[in-house]
């Protein structure tokens, strides 16, 4: 791979959701409703969410309702909680994240945008250093 021949900084950033659950009640602590949440690991943005149980179905539902960027191409950080097994691609869930990094293309290559990080990445110009 050949470095980029630019003299602009380039950020490079994995696409990375978190997905949680979480527990709720209506009236009374014997009626709980679980709400589901994918949400974008930097922005804390949340991409998704579902109300239901707390079972693989409401995972599922979940998954389905996350923007296809995000199923295709990000990975998914999780509390391994057995309803994400078989809904969330074994593939896609990674246990610790690395910060982003940001390169100076003059003198950097864009192969360190992989190294330590198993999802997919992207990157974004940013105005030149002064």
């Amino acid at each position: 791979m050949q470095p980029v021949a630019a003299s602009r900084s380039v950020q490079i950033r994995c696409l990375a959701v978190e997905a949680d659950e979480l527990w709720s009640f209506v009236q009374k602590k014997a009626n709980p409703h679980w709400v589901w949440i994918a949400m974008e690991k930097q922005t804390r943005q949340i991409i998704a969410f579902h109300v239901g149980d707390r079972s693989r179905d409401s995972a599922k539902q979940l998954w389905a309702k996350i923007p296809a960027v995000y199923r295709e191409q990000a990975t998914f950080y999780t509390d391994h909680y057995v309803a994400y097994t078989g809904v969330i691609p074994t593939v896609k869930i990674n246990p610790s994240l690395s910060s982003p990094v940001t390169l100076t293309t003059s003198s950097d290559s864009i192969t360190r945008c992989a190294k330590g990080s198993h999802g997919s990445c992207a990157a974004r110009w940013l105005s030149p250093k002064t």
